[in-house]
């Protein structure tokens, strides 16, 4: 009885999971082989919404001097991915604010809701320290991907422009 109702949860874990991306644009933006441009990075992760339902991507950047609120920009269909269920969200923060400690007020706040059971959540970032911080939150994070790879191997992926690796029957080709 025990091993079914572990069975169960597991199925139903899998079912309802929900992956939410956490970008730290300004550490994506530093590396080489990535754009110099926010504008750009966001643009070149749109089609993420098209590939995918199952899962969030925030694009967060730092605070700017001279910047006194935290702005939140939806999608291209105009939904905010935490209202509406859209996948990609810019955060430009307010000055002074850091991504770190915005990211960390997210993890802390999904951890209380009830949706904290079936989500993971991955971190593109390149500083160690807060690499370390992130992981202390264990099991909700699922890991930290340098930036460098995300760009190169996940953005793909995630685009659909890749293969994923999952065994899926070929489409027969309508004639």
């Amino acid at each position: 009885m025990k091993l079914l109702s572990s069975f169960v949860s597991s199925v139903l874990f899998a079912a309802n999971s929900r992956t939410t991306w956490f970008i730290d644009g300004n550490n994506l933006m530093g590396h080489k082989g990535t754009p110099r441009d926010p504008q750009t990075i966001a643009d070149k992760l749109k089609p993420i919404e098209q590939a995918s339902s199952d899962l969030s991507v925030i694009l967060v950047w730092d605070g700017r001097a001279g910047k006194d609120t935290v702005s939140v920009e939806p999608s291209s269909n105009g939904e905010s991915s935490s209202v509406n269920g859209s996948i990609l969200q810019v955060v430009s923060l307010a000055e002074g604010m850091s991504t770190d400690d915005y990211i960390l007020e997210q993890l802390q706040q999904m951890k209380k809701s009830e949706f904290a059971a079936s989500s993971s959540v991955m971190v593109v970032t390149a500083d160690r320290a807060f690499r370390r911080q992130i992981l202390e939150s264990k099991p909700m994070v699922s890991g930290v991907v340098n930036p460098l790879v995300f760009w190169k191997r996940y953005r793909p992926r995630l685009s659909g422009m890749k293969s994923d690796y999952r065994n899926q029957p070929k489409k027969e080709n309508a004639q």
